[in-house]
């Protein structure tokens, strides 16, 4: 039973978009949910973002903030770490994954100890250019392979746990950027941790952290990882 849900969202070099995610979240908090809190991870950003959340004045939230850089494995370990609820998620600050989406998580942490976000579902509703959906297809078939995995949706950035659970899942993490993401679904299906998929609306941010050559990189580093765990 959800007795308090503690939101994580990581932040780096956020400051041309956050303030409207900030805005959209902590509307969707007050009007939907009885406990909550906001944590926002500041990691090392270069930019204006830590400014931008200390002029924040939204109830329940709380800022950690720390240099340098370390990535985004590392901010969400952090929220983890720091979170007081029964259950947590992490959400990006790009928006692309809109706070009403939050709802579908939280109508399944009753039956599961994980609910991820997918954006490969065939309910799944998704903005996003054909060059992307080519690399999302052969990303999520290749993981699938070479870690007997068989998820539909890797790196989506919504992702919610019971919290004892993610603490037991983020423990020792040998990921610290994109690909923690792949570590954590082989710890779910090493420990028969249960989970749930769940289809999500998802818009391409044109801004996003990610490019498209780190997406080719991420191939390659994870067949180290592979090997490492």
């Amino acid at each position: 039973m959800i007795s308090k849900i503690s939101i994580i969202i990581p932040v780096y070099n956020e400051e041309g978009r956050m303030s409207s995610f900030f805005k959209d979240l902590n509307e969707y908090c007050v009007k939907n949910l009885k406990k909550y809190e906001i944590i926002a991870v500041n990691d090392g950003s270069k930019d204006r973002s830590l400014d931008i959340l200390k002029d924040m004045k939204y109830k329940n939230l709380r800022i950690i903030s720390y240099t340098p850089n370390k990535g985004k494995a590392n901010a969400v370990r952090t929220g983890v770490s720091a979170a007081t609820g029964s259950h947590l998620l992490f959400i990006d600050a790009d928006g692309a994954t809109a706070p009403k989406e939050i709802s579908k998580m939280l109508s399944l942490f009753n039956k599961y100890d994980v609910v991820v976000g997918s954006r490969n579902l065939k309910e799944s509703k998704v903005e996003k250019d054909f060059t992307r959906r080519i690399l999302s297809f052969g990303f999520n078939n290749y993981v699938s392979i070479l870690f007997q995995t068989s998820f539909s949706d890797y790196l989506c950035g919504f992702k919610g746990f019971r919290t004892d659970i993610a603490r037991k899942l983020f423990s020792n993490l040998k990921s610290e950027r994109w690909i923690f993401d792949v570590e954590l679904f082989h710890r779910i299906k090493k420990h028969k941790v249960s989970y749930k998929e769940v289809a999500i609306k998802w818009t391409h941010q044109n801004d996003s952290n990610m490019k498209t050559i780190d997406v080719v990189k991420i191939f390659f580093q994870l067949l180290f990882l592979r090997f490492r765990i």
